[in-house]
């Protein structure tokens, strides 16, 4: 899923290349919540909150942001944003909504290069383990972040098939096409193949 992340970041970034500076959000240990799973949902709230503000004091602005754990466990977010936003401004919301003093933005000089910045936050370690519910990646409504794989997927959506050469479909000579179960595993093992020896 990481790479494709990735590649649907570039894919957006090429087609809207105003999102071109990179915002880094950290909260202060000190005033957040000691629980790593209440530390992901005050973070997501925060974030919400500061979008809220942001929109009112700036105006509205477009971001894919991606959730990054540091190795305390502690979560912070970094998001690519399509407008300029005043540092004291976003400094001065998050602090005052609760997230603490640390914000980072910058300008990526190569709008290409925006989703490996962003990419290179998406670590394995990043893209499991998270508590349930949360999410590791999202966007701003007006982009339209396709990821195969991601969170949205449902294991009902596919079912591996197969073609079963020992059953013939009703009204014709060709093999009924199946779900497979364990046992066809072992069969197929057994027979070197889907196809039963002669």
């Amino acid at each position: 899923m990481r790479q494709n992340l990735i590649e649907e970041i570039q894919r957006i970034t090429s087609e809207r290349p105003q999102l071109c500076r990179m915002l880094t959000l950290t909260l202060d240990p000190a005033t957040a919540p000691s629980d790593q799973e209440r530390q992901h949902k005050y973070i997501t709230e925060r974030w919400n909150a500061l979008r809220t503000r942001l929109k009112r004091e700036v105006g509205d602005f477009s971001f894919i942001w991606v959730r990054e754990e540091q190795d305390n466990g502690m979560p912070h977010l970094h998001a690519l944003v399509s407008r300029f936003l005043p540092q004291d401004t976003v400094s001065a919301a998050w602090s005052d909504l609760g997230g603490g003093e640390i914000v980072d933005i910058r300008k990526i000089d190569n709008v290409d290069k925006a989703a490996h910045y962003v990419g290179k936050y998406l670590t394995k370690d990043a893209m499991t383990g998270l508590p349930d519910g949360i999410r590791r990646y999202g966007s701003s409504a007006d982009l339209e972040l396709n990821v195969r794989g991601n969170d949205n997927d449902s294991d009902g959506d596919w079912q591996l098939r197969m073609d079963d050469y020992t059953i013939a479909a009703i009204g014709t000579d060709e093999p009924l096409r199946r779900g497979v179960t364990d046992t066809d595993f072992a069969q197929q093992k057994e027979w070197n193949g889907p196809v039963p020896p002669d």
